[in-house]
């Protein structure tokens, strides 16, 4: 049996998703729990 592969590289990081939110909103919180990435942003004005 061969695994279906739902998830493909690439992965984002905490920082790469860190830098990707901040170009978006003005204030983001990024966490981290074990392999899931949390985040909560504030939009730009």
């Amino acid at each position: 049996m061969t695994s279906k592969r739902f998830f493909t590289p690439p992965f984002e990081t905490e920082k790469s998703l860190m830098h990707r939110l901040s170009g978006m909103y003005e204030e983001v919180q990024v966490t981290t729990v074990e392999g899931i990435g949390c985040f909560r942003c504030s939009k730009k004005a």
